[in-house]
């Protein structure tokens, strides 16, 4: 996925600083919105998108299928979704649920749940 420079940042909000010290988490906020070209179903007045993320960590050696880029002792991953209306409370348990599922395949080469 490629991402447009005023996004450049979106990997740090969602797994932020610190994600080492929580099995599981969630985070909230903001990113602009294209300037230079629309975004299809966001209003062209509309400046902000909203994100949320769910956040987990692993031990990689609990890994059903172990890929060449997990060198660490433990895997980090979040599953995001960018809202155009800030409806957190409506969506957090069911990206949890699917960070949940996702995890508990143990195999990130399987993203067809997501």
């Amino acid at each position: 996925l490629e991402l447009i420079d005023s996004w450049s940042s979106l990997p740090f909000y969602a797994l932020p600083e610190g994600a080492h010290k929580h099995n599981e988490d969630m985070c909230y906020f903001h990113l602009p919105t294209a300037t230079h070209q629309p975004t299809p179903g966001i209003p062209s007045h509309q400046t902000a998108l909203f994100g949320i993320s769910s956040y987990r960590q692993i031990n990689s050696n609990d890994l059903v299928v172990k890929t060449s880029d997990i060198t660490r002792t433990f895997v980090q991953k979040a599953v995001v979704l960018i809202l155009a209306q800030p409806v957190f409370a409506y969506v957090q348990d069911q990206i949890s649920d699917i960070s949940q599922l996702y995890f508990g395949q143990r195999d990130f080469t399987r993203t067809d749940i997501l």
